[in-house]
């Protein structure tokens, strides 16, 4: 080892901390879990129990719940009751649904599909099911890439965000290095946000080139050199954007763009002939935050 450049006692050291994490994340995941049966009885509870709320609103099951939870004992928890709902597949509850129907029983299919969306639209109101990815969730990743004997942990990233400050390019930045102190090496792809039509953030701006190669430099500065970075280039994702956010002008301009040889410099002259894409006024969804 000392040959290559690595100290072997801290090289054992880096190990025993990965395991450490590993272990710790695998203690927090299996304290989350939750099967598909106990995400019933706490939805069922909750929701289905006849109440009256205090505006005087009758709400819940007149039967308290008792067909629908006589037919997930029959249909659902033979099959799934026992898996975690995190990963249990959407096309094995359209296996289950596809049963029913093949015994001629469409009505009770639909009953047990609208059932489980609203269960699931519950858990998900609650965080029960996660769907965001936390730090703890990279920081394990990274150390069973070191426990696994695998090379490189490798992120995708966005710069450009709406809202986005300097303060979140120096968040990721730390972030970065913590998860290099764990995983062999690290590597973050960074592509600078494009907004697509019928996307949430469609008809959002893109942010100046030259800011976007700023916030690239920051972000260097910062890892400095401990992260591997491999941006897409700004500029192209300028004209991406131009693309994406275009109609019928900007296909002409691509025409034009790739006669004339499809050099940035063509790409740029031809958009310039062809007007803006209208942003749309920002709101309160379109701030989001990019360290994870």
């Amino acid at each position: 080892m000392r040959r290559h450049g690595i100290d072997p006692r801290a090289h054992r050291e880096e190990q025993i901390q990965a395991r450490r994490i590993a272990a710790e994340a695998a203690r927090l995941a299996e304290q989350n879990r939750i099967t598909l049966r106990a995400l019933f009885d706490r939805w069922a509870t909750t929701e289905l129990q006849p109440r009256i709320r205090t505006d005087g609103k009758r709400v819940g099951r007149k039967d308290g719940g008792k067909f629908t939870r006589d037919q997930f004992a029959r249909r659902v928890f033979p099959v799934l009751g026992d898996e975690s709902v995190e990963t249990i597949k959407k096309a094995e509850l359209l296996a289950i649904l596809d049963s029913v129907k093949a015994e001629g029983k469409a009505r009770t299919a639909n009953v047990v599909f609208t059932d489980l969306k609203q269960m699931f639209r519950f858990a998900l109101a609650r965080d029960i099911i996660q769907r965001k990815t936390k730090e703890r969730h990279l920081l394990a990743a990274a150390a069973l890439c070191r426990a696994h004997g695998l090379t490189q942990l490798k992120l995708y990233m966005m710069l450009g965000l709406p809202g986005e400050t300097e303060a979140d390019i120096d968040e990721l930045g730390r972030f970065s290095l913590e998860l290099a102190r764990v995983a062999p090496r690290v590597a973050l792809g960074i592509a600078p946000f494009v907004a697509k039509r019928n996307t949430p953030l469609d008809g959002s701006g893109f942010e100046a080139i030259e800011v976007i190669d700023a916030k690239l430099a920051r972000l260097r500065a910062a890892v400095r050199g401990r992260v591997t970075l491999r941006p897409t280039s700004p500029k192209w994702a300028w004209v991406e954007y131009r693309l994406a956010q275009g109609g019928f002008e900007a296909g002409r301009a691509a025409a034009v763009a790739a006669r004339a040889g499809g050099r940035f410099s063509d790409w740029k002259a031809a958009f310039a002939e062809v007007p803006e894409p209208a942003v749309a006024p920002a709101t309160r969804h379109d701030r989001l935050p990019l360290a994870l």
